[in-house]
């Protein structure tokens, strides 16, 4: 099931060079045909479309909503009491930017994202104290709009608003074991395996023809739906005694670092026709 996941990541990112890369040579042919008896600049294409690679922080902010949560049960007058906060993530994956003028574009692609959660519970006077990090997985496919404000010949300010389409494959579960047969478990249940979220983000990048573009920015992400369901047991043997659950946001500010590959030019005559022609 990992390697199917792995190679449905690569077909993705293939996909999404294929689409880069023929936007950029249309684009470049298109201009040649238009100019063909011109040696000037403006052969190059109008407005270009990269292929590149980024990789984000994922880091919990209560400028996104609350990150901690404590909630608590009963069990025989006992509290079972469990606290929940989100823990540093990270996140990486690859981009295209579409160019559709000189200071708008369009930017997609799909991420990887590894998210952490801390969880301490407790049921009072048993003795039993559990400190636990359950890891969740998504993907993300963003759809953003970005408007680019020049600052100098090779450095430009950004600001990006859209969505992205989330998927979240699996559900996760921990089990702890204490003395006898005593024992939490904690889970991340899925009501949905698709979600959608809302983000913004501004940053700035530096371009150069030869070596491609830098960009270095933040970004904030709310989904509009929970991430998952987060539920805590507390069992003897096979007998559940108590249970306490909450939904999880799921939203965070992030540091994102962004390179965009150069598009090479191709030199020498190309060959356009079919072995048979």
């Amino acid at each position: 099931m990992k390697k199917e996941k792995n190679y449905f990541v690569l077909l993705v990112l293939m996909f999404l060079f294929s689409v880069s890369s023929f936007h950029a040579q249309t684009n470049s042919k298109s201009t040649k045909n238009n100019k063909k008896t011109t040696k000037k600049k403006s052969e190059e294409p109008k407005f270009p479309s990269y292929f590149g690679f980024s990789v984000r922080s994922i880091i919990p902010s209560s400028f996104t909503g609350k990150q901690s949560h404590t909630i608590s049960s009963d069990y025989l007058g006992k509290p079972f009491t469990t606290t929940f906060a989100q823990k540093y993530g990270y996140s990486f994956g690859g981009t295209v930017r579409v160019g559709i003028t000189k200071l708008i574009a369009f930017e997609t692609g799909i991420n990887y994202n590894q998210r952490h959660f801390s969880i301490n519970s407790t049921y009072l006077d048993s003795g039993f104290v559990e400190q636990n990090t359950l890891s969740f997985i998504n993907y993300e496919i963003p759809l953003n709009g970005l408007v680019y404000i020049q600052l100098s010949d090779k450095i430009y300010a950004n600001v990006t608003m859209g969505g992205m389409l989330i998927f979240n494959p699996t559900e996760v579960r921990k089990i702890q074991y204490f003395t006898g047969k005593n024992n939490f478990i904690h889970t991340g249940e899925l009501d949905h395996k698709l979600n959608f979220s809302v983000n913004a983000s501004i940053g700035f990048e530096f371009r150069t023809e030869e070596k491609g573009i830098v960009y270095v920015g933040g970004s904030a992400v709310v989904p509009l739906m929970p991430l998952f369901n987060q539920y805590n047991y507390y069992r003897y043997s096979e007998s559940l005694l108590t249970f306490n659950n909450h939904l999880v946001n799921g939203s965070y500010v992030s540091l994102d670092l962004k390179f965009f590959l150069p598009n090479v030019k191709n030199k020498g005559t190309q060959f356009t026709k079919g072995p048979i022609e």
